[in-house]
């Protein structure tokens, strides 16, 4: 019995440590590139989570590792009120981001791929559909898409409160859980990238 308990423990282990997640990866979701030109229409094909929960806190997934010349851009679909900003961070800004230091954008065309802290108006449904798009010559680094629910101000220093871990697990899976029930409010969201040919001197 003794002998057993270590190879289940071990078992345990590796299924709470996936690729991607809370535990995997940057702890991040990699961001489904949904490559529909955001006009899909079902809120389904989207990637979403659970708005209540994420007040005063943030979202982040990640886009993957990206070099070279780029078509990107993200879609967003979110409740009328929410106040919130977006942007694309590469590895080093992201966890500047998070730390509560100053950061910025790594490309200028990135920049404009940033919606500044606003409060989201109404379609006439209830809802905000935005879409941004721009092409980039990237280095080569992890991007991430990182939505911002008021947890930074400013790209300025900033006192933050990051959650411990346990806080983070429990977002985590409220996420997982709570994907199928429609009476919760979510933030839908969704990115594209796509390589171009040649490069940006040449077009």
């Amino acid at each position: 019995m003794n002998i057993i308990k270590p190879f289940l423990l071990i078992i345990m282990v590796l299924i709470m440590i996936p690729i991607d997640g809370f535990f995997g990866d940057y702890r991040y979701e990699t961001c489904a590139d949904k490559d529909v030109g955001f006009t899909p229409n079902e809120d389904q094909n989207w990637d979403s989570f659970p708005i209540s929960s994420y007040r005063d806190y943030y979202h982040i997934c990640k886009i993957g590792y990206v070099e070279g010349y780029v078509s990107i851009g993200w879609g967003i679909n979110v409740p009328q009120g929410l106040t919130f900003s977006v942007s694309v961070l590469n590895n080093e800004n992201v966890n500047k981001f998070i730390n509560g230091e100053a950061y910025g954008h790594s490309n200028i065309n990135l920049a404009e791929l940033a919606l500044d802290m606003d409060t989201s108006p109404s379609d006439g449904s209830g809802s905000t559909r935005i879409l941004k798009y721009t092409d980039a010559e990237l280095i080569g680094d992890n991007y991430y898409l990182v939505i911002n629910l008021q947890y930074r101000n400013d790209y300025i220093s900033d006192e933050v409160r990051e959650k411990s871990r346990t806080e983070r697990f429990s977002l985590w899976y409220g996420d997982v859980t709570t994907e199928n029930n429609e009476q919760i409010k979510r933030f839908f969201y969704s990115v594209d990238v796509d390589y171009k040919e040649g490069d940006q001197e040449s077009q």
